[in-house]
């Protein structure tokens, strides 16, 4: 992932889901290396390390090039790494599809969208595929308007099966082939029904910003107010924001100031009055903390009236040596 790919999570009531990064190697290696998981992916067999490695080198690809595909699942609480969930195109094996199924897709012209989840066997029988899968799907209709999802299970994995019909509502799909004779399932936009409760992502796409609905709460913001719209767009075009949405609709931000190699400046942060209480708030402050290409920096600066308790859970601190610093203010600039 790079600074130009969008960087996207999903939040739901037990789980953070973040794009898979090389950072999960271990994890991910852990996980296919089991004989439980194993049996019920392409080849049946656990994968060892450098098959695990060219799987997600193909996943941290897809990102790339479509802004949107596998992500971590982790547990709001702990942290813990749980498994992995998310949308991709086909793609040709270890973990994908053999090499001519591909290729009669893709001379179709389209090459089908499947949801793929998989969790540590110790987290099974909790609804966490459920309820990560259906964050995943709703995310794939509501938000990136995808026309179709598909899947594929092992005849098998009876589990599975529930999940998707019960659980996400795919319907069987005869005419699918593409993992041989494994069951295939799909559903298309047009059949789903949107869910109620909110669904809550984060990205760093700067074509989904909501200038009037940043613009309306920075002018109510104590550190902002008297900001023009200008200077608001042109602060935004020239740093890295990341937005927080219920499906399409921003309810919050946080904006980063960074060189992407020694120093970032996180400033502008909100969450909207009626979103609060979901702890949106953490989530939005670790999400600028996760972004792949940041890992790196040597200093992160921040300046709070209020909300001194909230960023220093994540490590902010008051200046070690404020002797050091010097700062030249301008008052007339709006």
């Amino acid at each position: 992932m790079t600074a130009e790919t969008v960087y996207s999570e999903l939040l739901t009531p037990r789980l953070r889901l973040s794009p898979v990064s090389l950072a999960d190697l271990p994890d991910l290696q852990a996980l296919f290396g089991q004989s439980e998981v194993a049996r019920y992916l392409p080849g049946g067999e656990p994968y060892p390390p450098e098959v695990m490695h060219t799987e997600l080198e193909s996943m941290l690809a897809h990102w790339q090039q479509h802004d949107y595909g596998m992500f971590a699942i982790r547990s709001r609480e702990t942290e813990a790494f749980l498994g992995y969930c998310g949308v991709q195109h086909l793609h040709a094996g270890p973990g994908g599809v053999s090499p001519a199924a591909l290729e009669r897709y893709a001379k179709a012209g389209e090459i089908p969208v499947e949801i793929l989840y998989g969790l540590t066997p110790g987290d099974w029988g909790q609804g966490l595929a459920s309820e990560a899968g259906l964050a995943c799907l709703r995310y794939a209709f509501e938000v990136l308007e995808l026309p179709q999802v598909t899947a594929a299970i092992h005849p098998d994995n009876a589990a599975s099966k529930r999940i998707l019909v019960e659980k996400l509502g795919l319907r069987p799909a005869p005419g699918l082939d593409f993992y041989g004779d494994c069951p295939h399932f799909a559903l298309e936009r047009q059949a789903y029904q949107p869910g109620a409760a909110p669904l809550f992502n984060l990205s760093t796409d700067p074509a989904r910003l909501d200038i009037e609905a940043i613009c309306a709460f920075l002018q109510r913001a104590y550190w902002a107010q008297g900001r023009r719209r200008e200077t608001v767009e042109r602060s935004l075009q020239h740093s890295l924001c990341f937005g927080v949405y219920d499906r399409q609709v921003q309810i919050g931000l946080a904006r980063l100031v960074t060189d992407f190699a020694t120093f970032a400046w996180l400033c502008d942060v909100f969450i909207d009055e009626a979103y609060r209480g979901h702890g949106l708030g953490k989530w939005l402050v670790k999400a600028t903390l996760s972004h792949p290409e940041l890992q790196s920096l040597r200093r992160w600066m921040l300046a709070t009236r209020d909300a001194h308790g909230l960023y220093r859970q994540f490590g902010y601190q008051p200046l070690s040596a404020p002797e050091r610093w010097m700062e030249r203010f301008n008052s007339q600039a709006s």
